[in-house]
């Protein structure tokens, strides 16, 4: 029988009082690479128990002084070794011993005479229970610490939006009172204006961070309800292995989906640090920010359609800035349809190569109102806004602008009012990077 390498260290303990049968399960469980120590008593084997814990006990039931129900009940008792399996070996074949044997904490009952390979196959799966539920217990620890950290974070956010809105709510005031003096003091007013779109940008951040907090909910009660699903299983020995593996996996998505949202967050507030370039696949950083927006998007009755080239060549950037550019221009986009009156809301995304430019070139087109052309040249500066005061900060196409640039890239505006927008963002490709192919798209 195949042995893995934690079962080859595996610590079992033989209590018997009689020396043949000892005799005979040692030669059986050494044989098959364990390591075995053997007691002849109940005192004996809880001496020995008390020097170093095993990983599995066999006991016999019928022993002098002190027998195997007596012996697993004070095992059972010790926060020590209370955990440790016990499966009961016993000549009794009724019903009313292997009801006394599971009572006092056994995990199984085997009816002597005993096969060798019964012995074996049980002695496996006992072993392994533990090790599965070891693991279980451990990576259970481990997310519980994740979602304690999530759940910090989010408090830290809602604590800074508030700072956020005191700030504004402070200069709001300052303006009010600054009014009364507009003729003589409009140069100070104009200082305070910029304060306060300043703090506007600020005041966006923090409505940001209040959208996250929302969206983390989702994962953080997925987590909870898996990972009670696990314990109760656990408790009343119903585990399967597939069923688990599935499970863990799902808590693995769901927390890796809450650092990806809390990550967005970091790197929105920072400018991209040139020495994080890499090549990356554009087509697989255009799907990013449907993690945010997938379900809003969905939500606000917008279609959405991908075009995309499966043979594009990979480009060297940063994909965590490139896929906020992505996020911004979507966040844009999914606005001005909300403001339009047309009944079929569309949102298409193109990437194709160029190979006289040697560029990638991504196009997200809408299909709601379109921007009047004498605003064509304001739209990529700081603060510009076309939304109503409140809901916008003017910077989410300044700062993509500014990524593209870094990236030494362009990102250029097509709109016709009444037909929709087209933003066109061009990357370069180097000469040495167009033998990288791209990861398939999942």
């Amino acid at each position: 029988m195949y042995l893995n390498e934690n079962e080859l260290k595996a610590n079992i303990l033989l209590i018997d009082d009689d020396p043949i049968n000892l005799r005979f399960l040692i030669e059986i469980l050494k044989t098959s690479g364990y390591q075995i120590r053997a007691a002849v008593s109940g005192e004996t084997a809880l001496t020995s128990i008390e020097m170093k814990i095993p990983d599995l006990i066999l006991l016999d039931i019928n022993m002098p002084e002190m027998d195997g129900y007596e012996v697993c009940k004070m095992i059972k008792q010790n926060h020590m070794t209370k955990d440790v399996p016990v499966l009961f070996i016993s000549a009794s074949n009724e019903i009313f011993d292997k009801v006394n044997a599971f009572s006092a904490g056994g995990i199984d009952y085997m009816t002597k005479p005993v096969h060798p390979e019964e012995v074996l196959l049980r002695v496996k799966t006992h072993l392994s229970l533990k090790t599965m539920q070891e693991r279980i217990e451990k990576q259970n620890l481990q997310l519980r610490q994740e979602i304690t950290e999530r759940k910090q974070i989010e408090l830290q956010l809602h604590q800074y939006q508030n700072y956020l809105e005191e700030l504004v709510k402070e200069r709001t005031e300052q303006l009010s009172r600054s009014n009364e003096h507009l003729t003589q003091e409009i140069e100070e007013r104009k200082k305070i204006e910029v304060e306060l779109i300043q703090s506007a940008k600020l005041a966006a951040l923090g409505e940001l961070a209040a959208g996250v907090a929302h969206e983390l909910n989702q994962p953080l009660n997925g987590i909870k309800i898996i990972a009670q699903s696990i314990i109760i299983d656990i408790h009343k020995k119903r585990l399967v292995v597939n069923e688990l593996t599935n499970d863990l996996t799902d808590i693995t998505h769901q927390v890796d989906r809450m650092a990806e949202i809390i990550d967005h967050m970091r790197v929105f507030s920072r400018f991209s640090n040139p020495e994080l370039m890499e090549l990356v696949d554009i087509n697989t950083i255009i799907f990013g920010p449907f993690k945010v927006l997938g379900q809003q998007l969905k939500t606000h009755d917008i279609e959405v359609k991908t075009v995309l080239s499966p043979d594009l060549p990979k480009v060297l950037g940063n994909s965590i800035r490139l896929e906020q550019v992505f996020l911004n221009l979507l966040t844009n986009a999914r606005h001005a349809l909300d403001e339009c009156q047309k009944k079929e809301k569309k949102i298409e995304i193109i990437s194709y190569y160029i190979h006289e430019k040697s560029a990638v070139i991504i196009e997200i087109k809408d299909n709601a109102n379109g921007i009047p052309k004498h605003l064509h040249e304001k739209i990529f500066q700081p603060f510009f806004t076309t939304k109503d005061p409140g809901k916008g900060t003017g910077l989410g196409l300044s700062i993509s602008s500014k990524i593209i640039k870094e990236h030494k890239g362009k990102l250029e505006l097509e709109s016709e009012v009444g037909k929709g927008t087209t933003f066109k963002i061009c990357l370069p490709v180097e000469a040495s990077n167009l033998a990288v192919k791209p990861a398939p798209l999942e």
